[in-house]
């Protein structure tokens, strides 16, 4: 087996969320000639609140509003920074 899946591996953060956590889902948009909107210019993130956790890696996310948003593996989450 060779040395890289090992590096990589040690150097990931282990990290979970808790019901009821605030975190940052990355948006996921395409651009739109005929609605003058540009991708470039959308939010990068969104706001939302963990609602179930299914596994230590995927959560079921809802919007500030209660909307559900259904599964999001934690590779697309974000932690919020407090400034």
């Amino acid at each position: 087996m060779s040395q890289s899946p090992i590096i990589a591996y040690s150097r990931r953060k282990s990290f979970e969320f808790n019901i009821g956590d605030i975190v940052y889902k990355r948006a996921y948009v395409l651009s739109d000639k005929d609605k003058h909107f540009s991708k470039k210019l959308a939010p990068k993130y969104i706001k939302c609140r963990v609602i179930q956790k299914l596994s230590p890696l995927v959560y079921v996310l809802e919007d500030m509003s209660g909307k559900n948003l259904g599964t999001w593996h934690i590779k697309d989450l974000k932690i919020p920074t407090l400034k």
